[in-house]
């Protein structure tokens, strides 16, 4: 008989890093000491008016950390028993106060309590619980946009009626897609090159003088525009898939799966993303009863038969002004969303370099 032959393959997800929540403080890296046995924890802060850190080990009393870096260090007794940490962490803002306190509990397993058991194994330190998010990017670094303030004064004139009073970020932004669909609804087409040069409001104040046309880039970039210059945090992800992205052929390209644009916001009140894509009318997405979801999600459930059964989207109709809930594979929406969410679809997420 042939050899069998194995490999293994990672399941190695950048999830959480595409879909970081909102944290007072992040936990960046855990480190190795090169000397005793522990490691250096390193934080970095999650918010805009952050001072310092404050630490306590066990019981004691909290210290000062203005770098992020705590260290954690256990005994070289020799003794076969573990040996247990428990490290709280918190923010401190500008003003002095701290909202939320972590905990980073680390246990080291001696290489003694596995010979004590006729196990030859090295020492472990292990993580072994903390509600600190281990990312290497925050919210803030996925917004690309910055309005100006005269863009930001745009934005307040023509959609800020539609935000706040009483409603979350989600809502509101569901509220300027609305706006923004009746608008352009009558414009929809394949844009001139003369729109790459614009920035979003500029491209909308073009269309609606009937000089140019919007596809997909177009409304999405102008969507998470307006939802940025009204302080309701949204982002771009472009989509596609080439066969040999080096590789332009006689004036064409092929493509495994065709281009979009989409959009998602981060709802504040749901400390979450939420996809929003207006090309297809489509204001939000749920499985059963649960969501709004994220365009990741969406991803995965179009193409999970026994989840996509439960799919539903709410679909704006621009013409009589409202919004349906409908059975994704109910909805006139579903050829298009199989077509640019397929399997073989890449997504590309951009943020910004170093943050």
């Amino acid at each position: 008989m042939p050899e069998t032959i194995t490999r293994t393959l990672n399941f190695e997800s950048n999830y959480w890093d595409l879909y970081p929540t909102r944290e007072e403080a992040y936990l960046q890296s855990v480190t190795q000491l090169t000397e005793g046995i522990g490691v250096e924890l390193a934080l970095r802060p999650g918010t805009s008016d952050f001072s310092h850190f404050e630490f306590a080990h066990q019981e004691s009393e909290f210290q000062r950390s203005d770098d992020g870096r705590i260290t954690v260090n256990f005994e070289e007794n020799q003794r076969p028993e573990p040996q247990r940490s428990s490290t709280r962490v918190r923010a401190i803002s500008s003003d002095g106060s701290s909202e939320k306190t972590y905990t980073v509990d680390i246990n080291y397993y001696p290489k003694e309590l596995y010979a004590a058991s006729g196990q030859t194994a090295p020492g472990w330190v292990i993580l072994q619980n903390t509600n600190l998010r281990l990312v290497s990017t925050s919210v803030d670094s996925w917004i690309l946009q910055s309005p100006t303030a005269e863009e930001k004064t745009f934005a307040g004139e023509k959609w800020g009626y539609l935000v706040g009073e009483g409603r979350s970020d989600y809502e509101g932004a569901m509220e300027i897609g609305k706006s923004l669909l009746a608008d352009v609804e009558d414009h929809r087409g394949i844009p001139s090159d003369a729109m790459r040069e614009l920035s979003p409001f500029q491209q909308y104040e073009r269309v609606m003088e009937g000089k140019d046309h919007v596809w997909c880039g177009n409304i999405a970039g102008m969507f998470s525009y307006a939802c940025n210059a009204l302080d309701l945090p949204s982002r771009v992800i472009s989509m596609n898939h080439a066969a040999n992205p080096d590789q332009e052929g006689d004036g064409y390209r092929v493509l495994l799966a065709e281009g979009h644009g989409s959009t998602e916001i981060f709802s504040r009140d749901l400390d979450q993303w939420v996809w929003i894509d207006l090309t297809f009318y489509i204001l939000s997405a749920y499985l059963g009863e649960e969501g709004p979801i994220n365009m990741a999600e969406l991803y995965q459930f179009l193409n999970e038969p026994a989840r996509l059964k439960s799919l539903k989207v709410d679909v704006f109709d621009p013409e009589t002004n409202s919004v349906s809930s409908e059975l994704a594979t109910e909805s006139s929406k579903m050829g298009a969303l199989l077509n640019y969410f397929k399997r073989d679809q890449q997504f590309h997420y951009t943020h910004k370099s170093g943050s």
